[in-house]
């Protein structure tokens, strides 16, 4: 079988432990309209929830944010490559392109290849010697669970090859970060709470 690989499919494994659902998840789209299932409208209106959750959170940090441009859903590879490198001035990146520009070895002795893969925040700290980057996963949730930490360990091993591709002399941090609905709080606002991990495990 050929297809792709994403952030998704991880996550989605150590949530259902389904291995019918992860084959059907990295089918090639003509593949998958060839097998008759009914789409799931709960799983639909949940990923608009989190979706709009998400862009409050975002827009309230501001300026410091780097985005897409207008009416496109995702960083360029200039963007992604500029951010990485410095040239960007920003602190975050929203929706950067994390797609390898060479064969992932994570995949080596497979047909699969990455798909798109975009972490919603990629935070940099250039105040030492080298910068260091922390990928941050947003999520409407009040529960931070094993299967979010893992699709953001996924993120990071992408963020590893990417600045390796491009050469840049830099850190990703020991610990990842899920943003999630205050204990106390809505996912109406824009309010958050953060679930520091260190992601050893989840790499592993």
């Amino acid at each position: 079988m050929s297809g792709g690989f994403s952030a998704s499919t991880v996550k989605s494994w150590f949530q259902y432990r389904c291995e019918r659902k992860t084959r059907y998840d990295i089918m090639e789209a003509a593949e998958q309209s060839a097998i008759p299932l009914l789409s799931d409208q709960r799983e639909q209106l949940w990923a608009k929830l989190g979706n709009a959750y998400e862009r409050r959170v975002v827009d309230a940090l501001g300026a410091q944010v780097l985005r897409p441009f207008a009416g496109k859903d995702i960083l360029t590879q200039e963007q992604s490559r500029g951010y990485l490198s410095g040239a960007k001035p920003e602190y975050f990146a929203w929706q950067m392109n994390l797609r390898p520009q060479s064969a992932l070895s994570l995949l080596a002795d497979t047909t699969l290849k990455v798909r798109q893969t975009k972490p919603d925040l990629i935070r940099v700290d250039r105040s030492g010697i080298r910068p260091i980057f922390t990928v941050i996963d947003i999520k409407a949730t009040r529960n931070a669970t094993a299967f979010h930490k893992t699709q953001v360990a996924f993120y990071v091993r992408l963020l590893e090859f990417a600045l390796k591709e491009q050469g840049v002399d830099a850190l990703v941090d020991l610990y990842g970060e899920i943003w999630r609905v205050p204990d106390k709080g809505t996912a109406e606002g824009a309010d958050y709470q953060v679930d520091r991990f260190l992601l050893t495990p989840y790499l592993r």
